[in-house]
């Protein structure tokens, strides 16, 4: 939604104005997975106790990948040991190329704390 007021739409890229309602927004805030898309391919993915926070973060390891993929997927999940294992999950599925280990092993790992 773009406000009709003068000047506006000239501080704005185009296709600005993006809705979300509220309480989708504060589920990124927990815990969650992230797929980098590109040509329809998983290229990175990866998880975060944050959703939001990890995949804006400037000084994510990744982040030419964040900024170069077509699109990004985000899964809010109800705990960082969901997080976890649907990460683990959708890497021996999806097989990306970007990640390294392929954490084939990540469900042995302890919890973070």
């Amino acid at each position: 939604m773009i406000f009709q007021i003068e000047g506006i739409s000239k501080l704005i890229k185009n296709g600005g104005g993006q809705k979300f309602r509220c309480a989708d927004f504060r589920e990124l805030k927990g815990p969650g997975v992230y797929v980098a898309v590109d040509k329809g391919r998983a290229l990175y993915i990866g998880f975060g106790k944050s959703l939001l926070n990890r995949v804006s973060n400037p000084n994510h390891f990744k982040r030419y990948v964040i900024d170069d993929c077509e699109e990004i997927l985000l899964y809010p999940c109800i705990s960082i040991e969901a997080a976890r294992e649907l990460e683990a999950l959708l890497i021996r599925a999806l097989r990306p190329p970007l990640n390294s280990n392929l954490k084939s092993t990540r469900l042995d790992k302890p919890p973070f704390t």
